[in-house]
C-alpha cells in the first residue's frame, strides 16, 4: 500500500465529511491508500459519520479511544498504518481536486524522505473552489533537513508533509502527548533527520480556518494551557537548537530560522495570555524561567517574517515588565486581541 492518511477525530462531525469526500475524489485505487481515523473520545456523532464511510469503504477504518489528544491519536494511527507513506490530515480540511497521484508519484521517483507542499487557507467548505493548476518547470531541488530549513519557510504543522514511513520509524520521532504546540516539535524534528527533501509548487491542501477550532478556543482552561504550551514549545526548541553543532552557513542560516521561530512561540504565547483569564504574576513566573535560559527577552523575532510597525512596538512591550503588565490590564478590560 502507498499511502496511509491519519485522521485524528474529535467532535468534528459537521466538518468530516467533506474531508473524506475529498480524499475520495482523488483517483487513487482503493488498494493504493488507507484512511485511518482515530476517534479520541469524540461527545458528537464523529464516530458514527466515519463508520458510515468505514462500513461502505474497506480502506477506510475507524479505531476508538478515549480522550487522550492530538498527540496520542495520531500515534496510534501511525502505530496502525501500512503504508509507505504517512499523511497527518486534520480532518476539519480537506484535500484539493486530484492531487495525491502527482505527489505521489513524485515521492516515489526521488525516493524522498518528506515531501513538501502548499496550502491554502479559506473560510468555506467547498470541494469544487479551488483546484491547483501550478506547474513545475523543472526537475524539483533534493534538500537536506538543514538546507530546506534554510532556504524555506516551513510549516509547523505535519500537514504540509507527506513522510516515508520507514524513515518515520527509524528515527523514532513520535508526537509530544498531552500538550498543544505537538506539530511543531514533531516537524521540526522529522525535518532535522531527513537527508532527501523534495518541496512542490502544488497546492494540495485547504486548510479550513474555524471560530471554533482548538487552536481558536476561548474556553477558560484550555486558554490558559494553550499559553503554558506556547512558552513550552519554545524550551523544547532551545533545547534542539542548543543540540545543533554549525558547521557552516546553512547550519547557520537554520539555526537564525529556528531561532525566529522560538521566539515567535513566546510571542503568541504572551498574546494568547493577554486574551486569557491568566494572572501577570504567573505568566511573568514563565518568561523569568525562560530569562534564566536566554530565550527571554525576544531578539529575533522581527528579523525575518514579522517585521511590521506593530511587531514591533508589540516586541518592545512584551520584553518590558512594566509596559507588558499595564498592557496586560488595558487588552483585558477592553477585550483587545492581536
Amino acid at each position: 500500500m502507498l499511502l496511509s492518511i491519519i485522521l485524528p477525530i474529535y467532535n468534528v462531525a459537521k466538518y468530516l465529511p467533506y474531508c473524506l469526500d475529498s480524499i475520495l475524489r482523488q483517483n487513487l485505487s482503493p488498494d493504493a491508500y488507507e484512511v485511518i481515523m482515530v476517534n479520541d473520545g469524540s461527545t458528537d456523532s464523529s464516530h458514527d459519520v466515519a463508520s458510515t464511510y468505514a462500513k461502505k469503504h474497506a480502506n477506510f477504518k475507524v479505531i476508538d479511544q478515549e480522550n487522550k489528544g492530538v498527540g496520542a491519536a495520531r500515534n496510534v494511527g501511525l502505530d496502525a498504518a501500512v503504508g509507505e507513506y504517512i499523511h497527518f490530515l486534520d480532518p476539519d480540511d480537506y484535500l484539493t481536486m486530484d492531487v495525491l497521484n502527482n505527489i505521489l508519484g513524485t515521492a516515489k521517483k526521488f525516493n524522498t524522505d518528506i515531501l513538501a507542499f502548499k496550502t491554502k487557507d479559506t473560510d468555506t467548505y467547498s470541494l469544487a473552489d479551488y483546484q491547483d493548476i501550478s506547474k513545475e518547470n523543472e526537475e524539483p531541488r533534493i534538500y537536506s533537513g538543514i538546507e530546506y530549513i534554510s532556504e524555506k519557510k516551513y510549516g509547523n504543522e505535519a500537514w504540509w508533509y507527506i513522510i516515508k514511513k520507514d524513515f518515520l520509524q527509524e528515527s523514532g520521532i513520535r508526537f509530544m502527548e498531552g500538550r498543544w504546540m505537538e506539530d511543531a516539535i514533531f516537524t521540526i524534528s522529522v525535518l532535522l533527520k531527513a537527508k532527501r527533501i523534495v518541496h512542490l509548487d502544488h497546492t494540495v491542501l485547504m486548510h479550513v480556518k474555524l471560530p471554533s477550532s482548538a487552536m481558536n478556543s476561548r474556553e477558560e482552561s484550555h486558554y490558559k494551557k494553550l499559553v503554558y504550551d506556547y512558552l513550552n514549545a519554545a524550551v523544547v526548541y532551545n533545547d534542539i537548537i542548543n543540540s545543533m553543532k554549525p558547521s557552516d552557513s546553512t547550519d547557520d542560516g537554520a539555526i537564525k530560522r529556528m531561532r525566529v521561530r522560538q521566539d515567535s512561540f513566546i510571542f503568541f504565547g504572551i498574546a494568547r495570555a493577554m486574551q486569557s483569564t491568566l494572572k501577570f504574576e504567573h505568566l511573568w513566573e514563565q518568561l523569568k524561567e525562560m530569562k534564566s535560559i536566554g530565550i527571554y527577552p525576544l531578539k529575533n523575532f522581527t528579523k525575518l517574517n514579522y517585521t511590521s510597525l506593530k511587531y514591533k512596538v508589540l516586541v518592545t512591550i512584551f520584553n518590558n515588565k512594566t509596559l507588558l503588565s499595564t498592557s496586560f490590564i488595558v487588552f483585558k478590560k477592553l477585550n483587545l486581541s492581536i
